[in-house]
């Protein structure tokens, strides 16, 4: 079953986003499982992430294998989000699909 996955950062910047995308996908393909992300700025400072992957599991190999060493090297060992929300999607609909 999908899952959405949503990650809030109060004290990060836009810039360290980036450098951290960089450092985890670079020129490479996306993700194993990954059908989504978005990111962008939040109103007052931070950014947010939502994304949806395939399963939980594909989802824990690339925070652990990826993400972590990642945002480790760019923003410091002691880096963590303000706020994580998983939950299984319900419905998915994509512009020009039919249901």
């Amino acid at each position: 079953m999908a899952i959405g996955h949503i990650t809030e950062v109060d004290e990060g910047t836009l810039e360290q986003y980036d450098q951290v995308s960089e450092k985890i996908i670079g020129d490479g393909p996306p993700a194993d499982g990954l059908i989504c992300h978005f990111a962008g700025a939040k109103q007052g400072g931070g950014f947010m992430i939502f994304e949806v992957w395939e399963s939980e599991d594909q989802f824990q190999r690339f925070q652990q294998e990826r993400v972590a060493p990642a945002v480790t090297e760019v923003a410091g060992a002691d880096s963590e989000p303000s706020r994580r929300e998983v939950f299984e999607i319900h419905n998915q609909m994509m512009a020009g699909q039919e249901r």
